[in-house]
């Protein structure tokens, strides 16, 4: 899956910014610490699912990155719900642009998406070249 691209900038300067969110259970799921542990890029406090995340940069040799947040598909059915958990912490960690591309790909039995992508609406400035 290929996120929106913003037309103000040339295709050429385009970086994408994952945020690959680590859902509960992950340290009973026998995963590494990720780089955010806990990283509170909105400002809200330590409280929500996603300060807990990867950071991948689709190409860290720019220092513009548009921001997408990658996270469990959940559908609020706690029996589907733990099968789209348990199915998304096994493609933990997603570390590159590669792998975060197959754990968008990835899909439950009845063909839908275990992982979701969602625009954060900002652009991150950054002149980290590894993430």
């Amino acid at each position: 899956m290929t996120p929106p691209k913003d037309q103000r900038l040339p295709l050429s300067q385009q970086s994408v910014f994952y945020q690959v969110v680590y859902p509960a259970g992950w340290k009973e799921a026998g995963l590494k610490t990720p780089h955010c542990n806990p990283c509170d890029h909105a400002n809200e406090g330590y409280t929500t699912p996603t300060d807990i995340h990867d950071r991948v940069a689709t190409r860290p040799e720019m220092r513009e990155r548009r921001g997408f947040s990658v996270e469990p598909s959940y559908t609020g059915d706690p029996n589907v719900d733990a099968k789209i958990k348990s199915a998304y912490l096994a493609k933990l960690p997603a570390k590159s642009a590669t792998q975060v591309n197959q754990l968008l790909a990835a899909r439950r039995s009845d063909g839908k998406a275990i992982a979701k992508v969602e625009d954060l609406g900002f652009y991150f400035f950054s002149d980290i070249t590894r993430l």
